[in-house]
């Protein structure tokens, strides 16, 4: 696959696959963006706030702007995320969706009693996800040598439940009502994969390989897996209640990613360590705390688990990264002004990943 915007993707797709696979090639995956000087082109914005989310043609022109004005330096690609909020799944489901400017969310739940709920019953013709469906389609098609697609923000299992029912509810639900929580939990993860399962076929129609939405694309099946009520619940409660799906994700994607999501959600970590195919740890500090940067001995705790990290820093903290922690495993995002300054920081990550080889650290 060639994109018309960044003519070294074989080399950066060769040492993506080997973070996938434990290895390293020639030094830290490193992907870095800049702007490249060109002139921007401003796409108007629909006047609804729901057309901004859901309009196929100005979400693809606006990428299409994007993509002329950014210079993808490293292991950098084009994605247009095709975004409908976190957990959109729910709204497969029955729950409404609400958009704002920067965001979108889940109105109020629905599942007022599992007797009347269970089993759940998808309906294809749901306006969401024939809206998820037509935008996918409409992307792949047009964005063809320009930009990679990626499936959308399903959530996973206990995520799309907690909208359902109410995080407050379900963790009620978790002591009183545990049979219908499992039950439940089980039918999402079904449907999971019939949804993630028509999503690629599109995809992978007109690119190669798979992406969801943290960045992350592999040239087999893969999907960042979350669990974002995992920090409302103990490791116990996690134990039984998410684990099974993961168990059921890991097994049936080739390279899983789980995106760890701020310091409540460490706790859990034990039991991730235990899915010896979950790949890769995406580790985000959480609002207010330091850069990944700061948190050496987590990320060197995941790496000895044998699961590569994958995190968003500044660009200052990539080299002193690389030095703590080691290039080997690391896969590393960030931003910088220029093409030039994009550069000059890829040299520099070779000069890091050499010294810490000579050191024994790579």
């Amino acid at each position: 696959m060639e994109f018309r915007c960044k003519d070294d993707w074989d080399k950066a797709r060769a040492r993506i696959e080997a973070w996938w696979e434990n290895e390293i090639i020639d030094r830290a995956v490193v992907a870095v963006t800049a702007y490249n000087g060109r002139p921007r082109t401003e796409i108007p914005a629909p006047t609804s706030m729901v057309e901004r989310w859901t309009n196929a043609d100005y979400l693809i022109a606006r990428q299409k702007a994007h993509t002329d004005t950014t210079y993808y330096g490293g292991e950098s690609f084009p994605l247009m995320f095709v975004n409908l909020g976190p957990s959109v799944a729910s709204a497969y489901l029955g729950c409404e969706l609400a958009f704002a400017e920067t965001t979108a969310w889940q109105e109020s739940p629905v599942i007022t009693s599992w007797e009347t709920w269970l089993p759940f019953c998808f309906d294809s013709q749901n306006l969401w996800w024939r809206r998820t469906l037509a935008i996918t389609r409409q992307a792949v098609e047009e964005l063809e040598g320009i930009s990679f697609v990626s499936i959308t923000d399903l959530g996973n299992s206990t995520d799309i439940l907690a909208h359902l029912r109410g995080p407050q509810q379900l963790l009620l639900d978790t002591l009183e009502n545990r049979y219908d929580v499992e039950w439940a939990l089980a039918q999402i993860t079904s449907l999971w994969f019939q949804w993630y399962e028509e999503l690629l076929a599109i995809t992978r129609s007109r690119q190669e390989g798979s992406c969801g939405w943290l960045g992350a694309w592999s040239p087999k099946r893969t999907y960042p897996l979350q669990c974002d009520f995992s920090c409302m619940i103990s490791p116990q409660t996690f134990r039984w209640m998410v684990m099974p799906e993961m168990e059921r994700f890991v097994g049936r994607l080739d390279h899983p990613i789980y995106h760890l999501d701020g310091p409540n959600a460490i706790c859990h970590l034990d039991a991730l360590s235990q899915l010896p195919h979950l790949k890769a740890i995406q580790w985000v500090p959480g609002d207010g705390n330091p850069s990944a940067r700061y948190w050496p001995d987590l990320l060197k705790r995941i790496l000895a688990m044998g699961k590569g990290v994958h995190v968003h820093v500044p660009a200052e903290d990539v080299e002193p990264l690389i030095d703590e922690v080691g290039p080997k495993g690391l896969f590393i995002t960030t931003g910088v002004g220029t093409p030039e300054e994009a550069v000059s920081l890829l040299r520099r990550v070779e000069i890091a990943t050499a010294r810490a080889a000579h050191r024994g650290v790579a």
